[in-house]
Order: C-alpha cells, then structure tokens, then sequence
C-alpha cells in the first residue's frame, strides 16, 4: 500500500524480486489523494486499487510505504492488518518520514528504515510497546549515485551545454518539498531575483514538487522574477542530473534532493526559512536539525537576506568547501551508496512472512 511516490520508488523493486522469488502474491493499493498510483504504478505498468479495507479481504502481510500527506489509507491499512491477524510493516524512505505526528499513531509491527541514523530516531521516536522490530535496508533509489559519481564532469558539461547556461554563470537548483505549501513560495520569493554576485551572473532553475497544490502558480512566481532563470523540468533521466550541473543545491528539508545532491559531492545548501524549527523538531529531528545538518554537509541559510552571503561563500571557497562538505556526507551517508537494498527489503519481508 503506497501513497506517496518516494516509497513508492524504493518498494516497486523490491515487491518485484519478491514475486520473482516466488515468496508471495501481491496487490498493490494506493491512497487517491498521493501520487504514487499515477507517478510509479501506473509508469511501471503496476495494477492497482484505490480503496479501503473490506470484509473480503485475506492477507497475510501488509507492506506500507511510509506516506507524510497521503496518510489516510496507509494507517486504516496497518490497523486492518493488526486487526485481522497479519504482519504489518513500513517502509521509511527518508529520515524521519514516519515520524511526523500525524504518522506516529500507525503502529507496524515492523520498521524498514534506510540507514543506523533513521533506525537511532524511530527507536527513540516510536513507541515500544507497539514496535517489535527496526531493520535497517538501504534506499534502492540511491543505488545509481556511484555510477553518476564517476561520470560527474561529464555530465555536467553536458547538462549546462543544454541549458545553455555558461561556465561563468553560477547555477543555483532548488527542490522543493511536497508538503508544506506554503513555504516554497518563501524560498522561491528569495531566489527569483537573485542577480550578479561576487561578479558571477546568478541562473535560477526551479524544481517544484509535483504534489504542490498550485504548483502551476507557483511555476510561474518562480520564473518571473528578475533572475536569469532556465526550465530545467525535462532532465529527469535522472533528474538528479541537474544538481550535479549546479554550483548550488538549495533543498527544502523535507525531501530527498539535498541528501542525494550532497552525495554526488554538490554544494548543498537547507533554508531555515520560514522559521519552522517546532514543525522539524515534531518531525522527529532534534534540536530541529536534519541529519544533513547535523552532519556539517549542507550549509544552512537561516534567513532569505543570507542567502546572498551563502552563495559568495560557495564562490570564494569553491572546490575547498565542496571537498569539505563531501567528506562529511560521505562519512555520515556512504552506507546509503552500498548495492542491494532491495534484497535487503525483500528479505526483511520473506522473514516476516515465515
């Protein structure tokens, strides 16, 4: 059962080498109000349904991933599974996913989760009464990194030749999250008008979420400031493409960009702005500081008036700071790079399935 297109991503594999293992048969579910029916399922040739638990329903396990919006279905599912005598799990395709409030009251058996930091903050963040077990098993999406690494100059070359955006120009990406809609529009009203820095002419791509419930009036706020600014929305093969054209990453903490850009060894920088340290420290991340942050491998821009002094930062100290922040990503992060996750979580679920 998925909601959102994250975990999405990460199970399709998965439940795939689980058939071909011949360990189960499968549904699939989606909740209507994500998009992970029509962004993941659907692309995959996948079937799927659209409902709620009903009383011709036998299962033996119940495979969720783990959905921060598209939360409805996901938690009457897990209590169906409990309900009825089945093993229930949730896949947690980023730190702290499961963790938001509204997520912590759908009470698996079991917890995939992706590395020993996301294991460290559901063990200290969900109750134990209720959890039995934590398996930690990787991101089956980050798995392409290495190979992205090793061709990184390459495509950048590339990439910035098709933007038609110049080595002199400093490019500056941004990610935005899905939810809270409200606070793209505040990082966007800072980097719109971004113009010469340190001499460097300042190019904006945009990349907005496509669960944003006016992503399409946003899109345009994005794109009518005083910056130079490129559409970038056709590099998705993978999109993470762009980041490496970038100079500057700038990712909402939500979402996974800033964490994938950091290990493709980018400058990466997490607004702060507007102040939403309540809402990320209820998010399970303490102090309000992601794991990115806390690790020292992204920059953070408290306000929209530092975002100028952030970007002669990354100009002055260029492949200085870049080395510095990558090092620190990869100590903190590397594990998110080692191959076979997906065996990991089909694993984890044959266990569970006996």
């Amino acid at each position: 059962m998925v909601g959102d297109i994250g975990s999405a991503a990460e199970l399709v594999p998965a439940v795939a080498e689980l058939v071909r293992r011949g360990v189960a048969e499968v549904r699939w579910f989606a909740d209507p109000t994500g998009k992970a029916g029509t962004n993941v399922l659907e692309k995959h040739g996948i079937p799927y349904e659209s409902r709620l638990p009903n009383g011709d329903d036998v299962f033996s396990l119940v495979l969720v991933g783990a959905s921060v919006t598209a939360c409805r279905y996901q938690k009457e599912w897990i209590y169906w599974g409990r309900s009825h005598g089945a093993r229930t799990m949730m896949y947690e395709d980023l730190h702290t996913t499961g963790a938001r409030p509204h997520v912590l009251g759908i009470d698996p058996h079991v917890m995939l989760v992706i590395d020993e930091e996301a294991s460290r903050i559901t063990n200290r963040t969900r109750p134990a009464r209720t959890l039995e077990h934590v398996y930690v098993v990787g991101k089956p999406t980050f798995e392409d990194l290495p190979d992205m690494i090793a061709q990184r100059d390459t495509i950048r070359f590339r990439v910035r030749a098709e933007l038609e955006v110049s080595p002199y120009d400093f490019l500056v990406v941004y990610w935005s999250a899905g939810e809270a809609p409200e606070q793209p529009r505040v990082h966007l009203d800072a980097l719109r008008d971004l113009g010469i820095i340190d001499g460097r002419r300042v190019v904006f791509a945009p990349r907005l979420h496509p669960k944003l419930p006016d992503f399409h009036e946003l899109w345009a706020h994005a794109t009518t400031g005083s910056c130079a600014t490129v559409d970038a929305r056709h590099i998705n093969n993978p999109p993470e493409h762009l980041s490496i054209a970038a100079d500057l990453v700038v990712a909402a903490w939500q979402g996974t960009g800033g964490l994938r850009a950091a290990l493709l060894g980018q400058h990466v920088a997490i607004p702060l702005f507007p102040d939403d340290t309540e809402k990320r420290i209820a998010a399970g991340h303490e102090q309000g500081l992601t794991p990115l942050l806390r690790a020292k491998a992204a920059l953070p821009i408290v306000s929209a008036e530092q975002l100028p002094s952030v970007i002669s930062r990354v100009i002055t100290e260029g492949d200085a700071l870049r080395a510095e922040l990558c090092q620190k990503a990869i100590a903190s992060f590397t594990c998110l790079l080692q191959p076979g996750a997906v065996k990991r979580i089909a694993d984890a679920v044959a266990r569970e399935l006996g």
